[in-house]
């Protein structure tokens, strides 16, 4: 199995960059979220090039890795920042130099995560996170297949959850009576 492999079944978005920023390997998660951030406009250091596609808070990222390794080449660093995508979703980014044997290379872990909103009826319905995640994005507009690429799940799973939200609803309205 090659790496590139490897790297598509995970869950979350990964980047691995060469150490003048040249793009070693990627997934489909981390393109899909490169795609989404708004793109570079900084310079980049001297002895870093930046690719095209690498979004600008991911870019500040790897500019703040690399004047870490600058400061104390002795130490591990891993920067980490969660930046806003859109009113329901925030990317957690985490940056560090990988060491192995024959070179170095600068990883990037990118993750989506909803964020939080104040839902007063999702305590009362006892939903799951995922039954919440998916209810705050329907209550927000979102067409079922948008909620399915948002949170990365099947058209189907989205359509269970808010079967399954509906019961509860139901249920809730009905122990009400």
């Amino acid at each position: 199995m090659m790496p590139e492999d490897l790297l598509e079944g995970l869950p979350i978005g990964l980047l691995i960059l060469g150490p003048q920023g040249s793009l070693v390997l990627s997934n489909s998660c981390a393109r899909s979220i490169c795609d989404r951030l708004p793109k570079a406009s900084e310079p980049a250091p001297h002895h870093f090039s930046c690719p095209n596609f690498l979004p600008q808070p991911i870019h500040r990222m790897c500019r703040a890795v690399i004047e870490s390794r600058d400061l104390f080449p002795e130490q591990p660093v891993i920067i980490e920042d969660v930046v806003p995508l859109d009113s329901f979703t925030k990317i957690q980014i985490r940056a560090r130099w990988l060491e192995l044997e024959t070179d170095s290379y600068l990883l990037v872990m990118l993750q989506t995560e909803p964020q939080a909103q104040s839902m007063p009826e999702i305590q009362p319905l006892q939903l799951t996170n995922r039954e919440a995640e998916v209810w705050q994005l329907r209550r927000a507009g979102y067409p079922y297949k948008a909620i399915a690429a948002q949170l990365q799940i099947t058209l189907n799973t989205v359509k269970k959850h808010i079967k399954n939200i509906h019961a509860k609803r139901e249920i809730a309205k009905w122990l009400k009576e």
